[in-house]
């Protein structure tokens, strides 16, 4: 079944006219400028719904093997060979640096995104202590269309869905941890990203969804 299953896969791509459409993109680089909507997730009861839109405006900057991207939000910077989150600052200033066992390494084992892998990492909370949070993947390609310097392009991704959980030895529990990422391997960057995190009685703690718009 897994001959059948790559074969297909490949064949998939093969025949996505989207390749050809985007072989002459650029990396998004240092400078460009991104648009972006962000919207939170509400929950009412079990049933868990995002509410309005808004934009965000943020800029990327590159320093070697980082990127940050800075936006009235903050500054995150993230590691340019994997995409883990490194480190987080406040407009204010408060900066949190996530060590490498904190780290979400997402993306798949020898960049092979049509078998299913998993991740883990180490949390921290302030009441509960260190935790573990881990995850189940998968990832289909997918079409995602953005205004690329003023022209809606269509791109080549793959759409990943981490199905897992957030764990602490003690009182605290575990719950339920929900990740979808869109990511590009041709301009090696997130489109998009929506994040659930769930208690430990199953209701919504928080979330959003954080969808790229625009390269300028």
């Amino acid at each position: 079944m897994r001959v059948v299953h790559n074969v297909l896969w490949a064949l998939a791509l093969a025949a996505s006219p989207i390749l050809a459409q985007t072989q002459s993109l650029q990396k998004i680089k240092d400078g460009d400028r991104l648009s972006y909507t962000i919207a939170d997730y509400a929950g009412k009861g079990r049933e868990v719904s995002l509410e309005a839109e808004r934009p965000l405006a943020s800029m990327m900057i590159e320093k070697g093997e980082t990127y940050a991207l800075k936006s009235e939000l903050g500054t995150t910077v993230y590691q340019r060979k994997n995409h883990a989150m490194q480190s987080r600052e406040t407009p204010e200033g408060v900066k949190t640096d996530f060590a490498p066992e904190r780290q979400f390494n997402w993306l798949p084992p020898q960049g092979d995104f049509s078998k299913p892998w998993a991740t883990s990492f180490t949390t921290v909370h302030a009441q509960c202590g260190t935790g573990k949070v881990t995850h189940d993947a998968t990832a289909k390609p997918v079409k995602y269309t953005v205004q690329i310097a003023g022209k809606a392009t269509e791109i080549a991704a793959f759409e990943i869905n981490f199905v897992g959980k957030w764990e602490f030895n003690n009182q605290c529990r575990s719950g339920k941890q929900l990740e979808r990422y869109v990511y590009s391997p041709e301009l090696d960057f997130v489109l998009e990203r929506d994040q659930q995190n769930f208690n430990a009685q199953g209701f919504l703690n928080r979330g959003n969804n954080v969808k790229l718009k625009s390269v300028n």
